[in-house]
């Protein structure tokens, strides 16, 4: 069997980036009943994934000092699980009932 040229490989991984983030910036827009716009981004958990994965494997990678978007991120997701764990209580035993 014939192996791809590094030229081959070069160009599937070009287009494979192009692809990828054409999907992602996919969007639907739409007029609210208050007459805003809203943009919906329609990409799928998936393509996600497998977006995070193809950056993972190519060693991409931001620090989050340099990022907002990424810096809200971490904010939200570090109350959520600050409210998670507030919102647990214990439920009383019959005994206790």
């Amino acid at each position: 069997m014939k192996r791809a040229s590094e030229t081959q490989l070069g160009q599937l991984h070009e287009v494979l980036a192009m692809v990828i983030r054409s999907q992602i910036e996919d969007k639907v827009e739409f007029v609210n009943e208050e007459g805003e716009l809203i943009e919906n981004y329609t990409a799928s958990p998936a393509l996600l994934a497998v977006a995070a994965k193809f950056l993972k494997d190519n060693q991409i990678t931001v620090a989050i000092e340099n990022d907002t978007n990424l810096d809200e991120i971490q904010s939200i997701l570090a109350n959520k699980s600050k409210k998670g764990r507030l919102a647990l209580a214990s439920v009383p035993t019959k005994e206790a009932v």
